[in-house]
């Protein structure tokens, strides 16, 4: 066996793991967006309604903000006017600052936003809020309840003594009639978290994908070189 059949033999054994090297060279690794399930393709467990009126959170088995099946729906249990609020629990790092928002979907007669609180307790049970911020409302009024808005919130660093914060959905429901939001894609994080999308395609940056040519170029090289 001469070099040639060696350096091919070598290369064809480890060129799957370059070429998987290339596609982790294409990107960055994302910050981690703390809101687990955050397009609801399992459930909505994470969820939970706070204050006096009830309502109710649905998973909805449909096309959601970004196409993909899932998206969760808070629904009034009593009629208007009044307000309605769901979270979930998030833990947060003091002075570290974060990333969030999501898509909203109203009824045109109602308003949605939503807000972030920051607690001292790791429950985001105190009733001292250290800390909060909100996106702007998406008015259902001026809006197509059949589209979906980005509602992407500022920002924000966690304040001193910060162990929790609170991602919460508000619905304003100005009417006598049981008014419902959707909801999807939502996310909090480290500073630069994304919105997250259904399904995760992986892309070559310009780098990785130069990289992937020339091995695949050297491999051509050494099968004609060795004949």
């Amino acid at each position: 066996m001469n070099i040639h059949e060696l350096s091919i033999g070598a290369l064809r054994k480890f060129s799957p793991f370059l070429a998987l090297a290339a596609v982790g060279l294409s990107h960055p690794a994302a910050a981690q967006n703390l809101i687990p399930d955050p397009t609801f393709s399992v459930g909505v467990s994470a969820w939970t309604t706070r204050g006096n009126l009830p309502a109710r959170v649905d998973l909805i088995p449909a096309a959601g903000a970004d196409g993909a099946l899932g998206f969760a729906r808070m629904t009034a249990l009593s009629a208007g006017p009044a307000q309605f609020f769901l979270r979930t629990c998030l833990p947060a790092q003091a002075g570290k600052t974060y990333s969030w928002g999501g898509f909203l979907r109203a009824d045109t007669s109602s308003s949605a936003k939503f807000v972030l609180f920051f607690y001292e307790d790791s429950s985001c049970s105190s009733p001292n809020v250290l800390l909060s911020t909100q996106t702007e409302p998406l008015f259902g009024a001026d809006s197509d309840p059949r589209s979906w808005y980005a509602r992407f919130g500022p920002d924000v660093a966690a304040p001193a003594k910060a162990t929790s914060a609170a991602f919460e959905v508000q619905l304003i429901a100005p009417f006598d009639r049981f008014d419902s939001v959707d909801f999807d894609n939502v996310y909090f994080g480290p500073q630069g978290t994304r919105a997250p999308v259904g399904v995760s395609v992986p892309t070559l940056s310009l780098p990785a994908l130069l990289l992937l040519v020339v091995i695949l170029g050297v491999a051509g090289f050494w099968r004609v070189a060795s004949r």
